[in-house]
């Protein structure tokens, strides 16, 4: 992960760069994500930095950092791993596909899956509001179309 990318937001890094199936998708996915989560995006910077040395993440890949509205700063990494990364410090759910917002290597053929997982890592002491935002998320995502449909 590059936490020096310049580039301002989610949306900037990952979505518009390029007008195509999968950037589209992507963007949806990202509204979806921010919708049923109420997560606030934080700018790449400090903050970001501040987090990742509280903390120890082994396969952190287009990570991102969010605030819940009670405050509490949560990182969405979503690396190309199928086993959850190594985290010291830290409680992890995964977000679930039709609400990932970055779902990397497109293929939009019915049925695929992305070869990225979105995971939300947060620190132990907000268990309790990760849970929550987990149920929010299942709760979403029952109603979103497959992960790759614009």
């Amino acid at each position: 992960m590059n936490i020096n990318d310049k580039r301002p937001n989610y949306a900037e890094r990952y979505i518009n760069h390029s007008d195509i199936p999968e950037t589209r998708a992507r963007k949806r996915r990202l509204n979806k994500f921010r919708s049923f989560t109420e997560l606030r995006e934080e700018l790449m910077g400090g903050e970001m930095q501040r987090f990742l040395q509280g903390c120890e993440i082994k396969g952190c890949d287009h990570g991102s950092l969010w605030r819940s509205k009670l405050g509490t700063l949560v990182l969405l990494n979503e690396p190309y791993i199928s086993e959850p990364p190594k985290t010291s410090g830290l409680v992890t759910i995964e977000v679930p596909t039709p609400i990932a917002p970055y779902c990397g290597t497109y293929n939009s053929s019915p049925g695929s899956t992305p070869w990225t997982r979105s995971l939300l890592h947060t620190y132990p002491d907000a268990l309790l509001e990760l849970c929550e935002l987990e149920q929010n998320m299942l709760l979403g995502a029952q109603s979103q179309p497959e992960w790759h449909q614009e």
